[in-house]
């Protein structure tokens, strides 16, 4: 679970987040290895993220839920944050190594309005994440 918060309706920016989270995807037990025994800071070479759960109409690049109409989450993931949008695989570079067989995604969700105008609502998104490398 990742609170971003409550926030008042007046004076919303549509250009920033109206707060972030940031959270870590934990890959422990990979079938891949990549030893960092030699290299503490070694990165693995690219997995994919697949984000599946509903967009926000109207917006494809945030997550919501059926009932919000003008919030929405952004996610970003990786050192770089590169942007996860619903329901589409992300290529991600940058995973921390942990251990042989275990990797940490840094994840960054944030909260954005789509309209300086938005009306109160509650938004709860959930998100299910599939991660597959080679």
């Amino acid at each position: 679970l990742v609170s971003l918060g409550t926030h008042s309706t007046e004076n919303l920016d549509t250009t920033k987040a109206l707060s972030e989270a940031n959270f870590n995807l934990v890959l422990n037990n990979c079938t891949k290895v990549y030893d960092d025994s030699a290299n503490q800071t070694a990165d693995a070479t690219t997995v994919s993220i697949l984000a599946t759960g509903e967009a926000l109409t109207g917006h494809s690049d945030m997550f919501a839920d059926a009932q919000a109409s003008q919030i929405g989450v952004k996610l970003a993931a990786g050192k770089a944050k590169t942007e996860v949008k619903p329901n589409i695989a992300t290529e991600i570079t940058d995973l921390k190594i942990t251990g042989k067989n275990d990797y940490i995604i840094p994840v960054v969700a944030g909260l954005y309005a789509t309209a300086s105008d938005a009306v109160a609502q509650n938004l709860n998104v959930p998100v299910t994440f599939s991660v597959a490398y080679d």
